[in-house]
């Protein structure tokens, strides 16, 4: 037993890279299954575009509430590892009860509790991922991109396993088994994720709502939050859009996995990126492109073309996604990580969604989905005047000195 704790606790004797990486690896796969159909598999349901706009926008908004106390735990814990592992269980867990009860209500219910246990899971992974990173050494971008070649195996899988016929009724026994499969395999990883104590002892407190005062933290806020705001357009409603310009079924996932198999180069290299250039190109850059990619998702129809734009992902979710969580992190301290990190998911992610999925359910209904991913296109474009405008960097944004 204490052989087994030292070879989970000290880096020295598994290298602390492959373990979180391999963590990544299945959390990503199995959000990859969830990511790709369920916008599909609640329209089979019967729902309309507002009802599905509806029932995603749940998660965000009661991880609103939830996931700020998840984040407290965590940084006023001993050993966050067990909040993490709580979630890992009952979110996965929470997800099949979903896919079980096709109804609208049903629905409602199961999704209030993917709400309250699998939202949190990421800002809390993230948190425990860059402490390790302080306290021993790594690369986090390095990591997290075995996150993004694990979120397309899924969409290999399926497409080799899972068809169906025209007028055929979908069969979604394979995608719940496949999800099963990499839920049971995070939690069982999870328990190899090293151990990262806080540098002294403190308790539950609401600390980290003191970074809301700093002008960079703030307007990081507000310029990734209507960034995430217009993508939640294509995140709620772009399978959907393929499907009805005649993309197969099972080829749907291929395409699609195309942007988050991009973000591995952009991820790899962000860490340097940011110690060399700042946040501040390199977030302009990013939200400049989410632009450019949803303008030509709202007008192309060629099927080349939707595969090339999906390319830009390696821009408008990679870079985004790294800059903002290490420019969080360098701005919080040791007492309020998982907290200053869970505070930027929800205004950069629940919030923007809740406001971007239920918006974009009624102008799809409105204006068609052409139409919806214009106005992403125009709300992208504010994020970025934003930031261009009114972002400063500071000592506190580099990386010259390593991740804090």
């Amino acid at each position: 037993m204490a052989f087994a704790e030292e070879f989970r606790d000290n880096p020295s004797v598994v290298r602390l890279s492959f373990r979180i990486s391999l963590y990544f690896f299945f959390i990503f796969g199995g959000l990859g299954v969830f990511f790709f159909y369920f916008q599909i598999f609640l329209k089979e349901c019967g729902f309309t575009f507002q009802q599905i706009g509806t029932i995603q926008a749940i998660f965000p908004l009661v991880a609103m509430l939830a996931a700020p106390l998840w984040g407290m735990l965590a940084d006023s814990s001993t050993d966050p590892r067990w909040v993490l592992r709580s979630l890992l269980f009952f979110g996965p867990l929470s997800f099949l009860l979903l896919m079980l009860s096709p109804s609208y209500q049903l629905c409602l219910l199961f999704a209030v509790l993917l709400g309250i246990f699998f939202q949190p899971i990421i800002p809390i992974h993230d948190s425990l991922a860059l402490r390790a990173v302080h306290m021993y050494g790594g690369d986090y971008g390095g990591m997290r991109i075995w996150g993004s070649i694990g979120f397309v195996i899924p969409a290999f899988i399926m497409a080799m396993y899972w068809s169906k016929r025209d007028g055929e009724a979908t069969d979604w026994t394979i995608p719940a088994i496949i999800f099963s499969g990499y839920a049971i395999l995070t939690l069982l990883s999870s328990f190899w994720f090293p151990k990262v104590p806080p540098e002294r002892k403190h308790g539950f407190s609401f600390e980290g709502f003191q970074l809301l005062r700093n002008r960079s933290f703030v307007v990081l806020l507000g310029s990734v939050f209507l960034g995430r705001w217009a993508s939640s357009s294509m995140e709620g409603y772009q399978a959907i859009h393929f499907e009805a310009l005649g993309v197969p079924l099972e080829r749907i996932a291929l395409y699609m996995s195309l942007g988050p198999l991009s973000e591995v180069v952009t991820m790899f290299y962000a860490q340097r990126w940011m110690a060399k250039y700042g946040a501040y190109r390199l977030m302009a850059i990013a939200l400049g492109a989410l632009v450019v990619r949803l303008l030509v998702t709202a007008e192309a129809t060629n099927h080349t073309t939707l595969i090339l734009i999906q390319l830009l992902h390696c821009l408008t979710f990679g870079l985004l996604y790294v800059v903002a969580i290490l420019t969080i992190n360098q701005l919080a301290n040791d007492r309020i990580r998982s907290s200053a990190q869970t505070i930027g998911v929800i205004f950069c992610n629940y919030a923007a969604r809740i406001s971007g999925l239920i918006s974009s359910g009624y102008l799809a209904d409105q204006l068609g989905l052409p139409g919806l991913f214009r106005m992403g296109a125009w709300i992208a474009g504010a994020g970025l005047i934003c930031w261009l405008l009114f972002f400063k960097e500071t000592e506190a944004t580099h990386l010259e000195g390593g991740v804090k």
